[in-house]
Parts: C-alpha cells; sequence; structure tokens
C-alpha cells in the first residue's frame, strides 16, 4: 500500500453545549502522534470561523521505531492521532481522545489512489475534558512558518 508523501489532517470542533463552531481567534489546536515512550508533535493550526484546524504532514512525522532497513518494517505506519486546544498562552483547554490506527493511506474508490486528506471528524469542546496530570506543563505557541 502506497502512503501519499504529504498527508492533510483535518478536524472540527464545536461547543459540546451549543454545537456552534469553536471559532476564538486566540485558541490553537495541535495534532499529536500517541507512542508509548512519548508523543510525536506533528503541528499546529489556528480555528477556521467555521472551527476546522487543519495540518499537513510528512509520513516521517509520525514514523517513530528503528532506523534502518531491517528494522523499516517495524516503523509505524497508522498514526494514533489526537488533538489538544490550547489558549493564546498555551495552555491546554481541552483534548480529543485518541484516534487508533489512522488510515493515511486509503485507497479512493474512484481514482484507485491514496487519498491525501484524513478527516479526522468533530469534536464537542468542553473546557478541560480529556486532560490530565500527564499532559505536563505549557507548551509555548510556535510562530506560523
Amino acid at each position: 500500500m502506497t502512503t501519499p508523501s504529504l498527508i492533510k489532517l483535518v478536524a472540527r470542533f464545536v461547543h459540546a453545549d451549543t454545537g456552534q463552531p469553536l471559532n476564538d481567534p486566540s485558541f490553537h489546536v495541535r495534532f499529536f502522534d500517541h507512542d508509548a515512550l512519548k508523543d510525536d508533535y506533528l503541528g499546529e493550526s489556528v480555528l477556521s470561523s467555521n472551527g476546522v484546524a487543519e495540518i499537513i504532514i510528512h509520513p516521517a512525522s509520525f514514523r517513530s521505531g528503528l532506523i534502518g532497513a531491517f528494522f523499516a518494517r517495524l516503523a509505524e505506519h497508522r498514526p494514533d492521532v489526537y488533538c489538544t486546544v490550547v489558549d493564546g498562552a498555551g495552555k491546554a483547554l481541552y483534548r480529543t481522545s485518541v484516534q487508533w490506527d489512522v488510515d493515511v493511506a486509503r485507497i479512493d474508490e474512484t481514482t484507485k489512489r491514496p487519498r491525501p486528506t484524513v478527516d479526522l471528524g468533530t469534536f464537542k469542546y468542553r473546557k478541560g475534558e480529556g486532560l490530565s496530570e500527564a499532559d505536563g506543563p505549557v507548551m509555548p505557541l510556535r510562530p506560523p512558518v
């Protein structure tokens, strides 16, 4: 199965109580790949007026494992993705559940080629939900590239 050279991850956020898009201009969404030892930071996005966050990643961003041709088969091919909504100071406000084994090499039935866009779905934002002590210290916002 062929993995696209670039992959777009898309997530939507709505207020849990109203269903309205989460579109606070000071909020950012951070995308992570959950791993046993250390989660991989995949990227960060502002929220659109429709509550949508999206990033573009290279498969190497989530492929952990041992280096070398012999161990290539041990590398991760399906990331376990979760998102964290942070405020302007970088403080975590909400964390989604982990979406296990996200298929980034799905084949489009019409074109018979890998789909480069992965829609993670819509998440119901409720401040504080999904957070724990393990979420660690505040990570400052990264400047736009």
